[in-house]
C-alpha cells in the first residue's frame, strides 16, 4: 500500500497496512538539515521572515511554490505519508 492509498484508507474508517505518519510542519531549520540545502517549509520565523523578504521583491509566487515543493520533498525524504 502507498502513502496515499493508506490515507485514503483510513479517512475512509478502514484499517490500513499501518498506521499513516505525517505531520503537519517540519521547521525550515529541520527541512534544509534533512534536505542538505535551505528549504522554505513550516511555520515560525524563518519561514515568516523570508516569505516577507520575497513578497518585497515581489516573488509571492515563487515564495509559494518553493513552500510546497520544499515540504513535499521533506516529507518524502522522512518517509512520510
Amino acid at each position: 500500500m502507498n502513502s496515499r492509498e493508506r490515507v485514503r484508507t483510513a479517512f475512509a474508517h478502514q484499517e490500513p497496512d499501518c498506521v499513516p505518519l505525517g505531520e503537519m510542519h517540519v521547521m525550515s531549520p529541520v527541512s534544509s538539515e534533512l534536505l542538505g540545502r535551505e528549504a522554505i517549509t513550516g511555520e515560525g520565523g524563518c519561514t515568516v521572515y523570508t516569505q516577507m523578504a520575497m513578497c518585497r521583491e515581489d516573488r509571492r509566487d515563487e515564495f509559494v511554490q518553493r513552500l510546497a515543493e520544499d515540504s513535499l520533498e521533506t516529507f518524502r525524504k522522512a518517509d512520510m505519508d
